[in-house]
């Protein structure tokens, strides 16, 4: 009984991981394509840091408990390092917007200006909207950044 459900809860976990870079649905990225920022090994697992944190507390609580079997187990683990490992993650930005691969479309006008944090850039959105995190480590930062600057100003 328990096997069955954790493995269930385990591969829902990494469903959910998986759907934030890829997927059977997501919005279509739209304008012509200004700028695209590949992302490292390093900052995909950034990217993918909470998930990694969930799989791994309740690998660790089931391992200490006994809920989690070890079929279980090393199904998460593989699972999480082939998604972070295979599945490639890009923002592009356009002249409409910015996109995370064909998953998440924001328009340039949801946006009122960008800043920088430690793991990247934050596009700060107007009220009512949530921010938009950009994961980039690599010296092309300031790069990104200016060039989403310019897209911003072009949108107000």
């Amino acid at each position: 009984m328990y096997s069955l459900a954790t493995l269930i809860l385990v591969g829902g976990m990494l469903c959910i991981m998986a759907a934030r870079v890829g997927g059977p649905f997501g919005q279509r990225v739209q304008g012509a394509v200004l700028l695209e920022h590949k992302l490292t090994f390093h900052e995909r697992l950034l990217l993918h840091r909470h998930s990694l944190y969930a799989i791994g507390i309740v690998l660790l609580l089931g391992a200490f408990t006994g809920a989690v079997s070890r079929s279980a187990e090393l199904i998460g683990v593989l699972g999480a390092f082939a998604i972070v490992l295979a599945l490639p993650a890009v923002y592009r930005a356009t002249e409409r917007g910015i996109a995370l691969n064909g998953v998440v479309f924001r328009q340039w006008n949801e946006f009122e200006r960008v800043e920088q944090t430690r793991t990247g850039l934050r596009l700060i959105a107007r009220p009512g909207m949530g921010a938009f995190p950009v994961i980039c480590l690599s010296v092309a930062r300031d790069a990104v950044k200016r060039r989403i600057e310019r897209a911003l100003q072009r949108a107000v």
